[in-house]
């Protein structure tokens, strides 16, 4: 089953309009917030599950918060850049300089990764 953001959305709206209207708007930018943070997350986990068969000995950590990074700033860019502000709390172990240096773009994928020698 997909679960599109724009029915989400306006099923969120729907339900906000019902409401008293004094903190609908908050509660909805709230609520759409959240469901970014874990959509993305699921999002990006079963990308790296993915990549792991193609890339078994990468690691694979990394680009799976780029891949995070990726779809919060396509849905909000400010959700983006709060989520990156929290990298370096949340994941001691990364760089943000790795995290923001990794191509998802498939196009650039291509290109970066054998312009590196990687590819």
């Amino acid at each position: 089953m997909t679960i599109m953001v724009r029915g989400v959305v306006a099923a969120v709206e729907d339900t906000a309009a019902k409401l008293d209207g004094w903190k609908a708007r908050g509660m909805l930018e709230e609520l759409l917030h959240w469901v970014a943070l874990d959509t993305a997350q699921d999002a990006a986990s079963d990308w790296e599950l993915h990549m792991r068969q193609h890339f078994p000995h990468q690691r694979l950590s990394i680009d799976r918060l780029a891949k995070q990074l990726e779809v919060l700033d396509r849905l909000n860019p400010q959700w983006a850049a709060e989520f990156r502000a929290g990298i370096a709390e949340n994941q001691p172990d990364v760089r943000l300089e790795d995290a923001d240096a990794y191509p998802l773009n498939p196009l650039a994928e291509q290109t970066a990764w054998v312009e590196q020698g990687r590819g």
